[in-house]
């Protein structure tokens, strides 16, 4: 993983200008980056999976902060899901009347970070299962490492000392001495995190520690962005030859980056498993 600071910190070496004002700059270039690649294309690492609730007599769900846009919608009704259809004009879905009641809706609207249901949902607690691409955030957060932190092996409660743990810090990444980094998901208090999966390490007491803020993209491919931003900064400084260098980089890296990460699964191809030297006997008349 690289954590905004670290990203920073390559920024402002590849173009051999540290100062506060270029550093600045990089930030910008970086994250500009970041949205362009997130955005040119549907990339899966971006999919994620929420479960919301019905509300009895509720016509509507609200949306999860980082919904940038709904891929699927079902509701789980007894462990069965069914399928609601997507209704894209607000006149439409006006249309079908308000007053209406039943166990799960049949049609959905999305407006205003909202889903509105039709008929409104007259029982509350079913699950409404979403799949979406997530909303892309800008980097702006430095890494955190005051005081220590103690993890107990097998499993996912995260214990400071002399530390100022904030709600904010869920969702970013915590590296500790395994140097295995773990998506922070829960803000108890000022000294107390959960971490998404059991800590596989050995148990720790007293232990150094960084909280991170990373991009979204997988983590072979982070280095994407800084090398975009450098690339612009060289054409900025009339380096052409410089700029090139990193465009080169960039270029090859975003190809790898379609390659290993523009689908969920590698198709296999059954025809090129077959060896096309192998009679196939059922093509062949035999007597019986």
């Amino acid at each position: 993983m690289l954590t905004y600071t670290e990203l920073r910190e390559l920024y402002g070496s590849l173009t051999n200008n540290t100062s506060t004002t270029n550093l600045t700059l990089g930030n910008t270039l970086i994250n500009q980056s970041i949205r362009k690649i997130t955005s040119s294309h549907e990339w899966p690492f971006l999919e994620k999976t929420a479960t919301l609730k019905t509300i009895s007599g509720q016509n509507y769900v609200d949306l999860p902060q980082d919904v940038d846009k709904l891929y699927t919608f079902y509701i789980n009704i007894n462990n069965r899901l069914h399928q609601a259809t997507e209704l894209t004009s607000k006149d439409d879905f006006d249309a079908l009347g308000i007053t209406y009641q039943c166990s799960y809706p049949l049609y959905y609207y999305v407006f205003d970070r909202r889903i509105y249901l039709w008929p409104i949902p007259s029982t509350s607690d079913y699950d409404i299962v979403i799949t979406y691409k997530q909303r892309v955030t800008d980097l702006d957060t430095d890494d955190y490492d005051t005081g220590t932190i103690s993890i107990t092996t097998a499993t996912t409660s995260v214990v400071g000392s002399g530390t100022t743990f904030t709600a904010d810090m869920v969702g970013r990444y915590l590296k500790t001495t395994d140097r295995i980094w773990y998506k922070i998901s829960g803000f108890i208090d000022t000294t107390h995190l959960t971490i998404d999966r059991n800590y596989i390490g050995s148990t720790i007491t007293g232990a150094s520690y960084v909280i991170g803020q990373v991009p979204v993209l997988p983590e072979d491919f982070q280095m994407l962005p800084v090398y975009e931003a450098v690339m612009n900064y060289w054409a900025m400084q009339g380096e052409i030859g410089r700029s090139q260098i990193y465009k080169a980089l960039y270029d090859d890296m975003y190809k790898l980056l379609k390659k290993e990460h523009s689908s969920k699964t590698t198709k296999v191809r059954v025809d090129t498993l077959i060896d096309k030297t192998v009679d196939n006997p059922n093509l062949y008349i035999t007597e019986t």
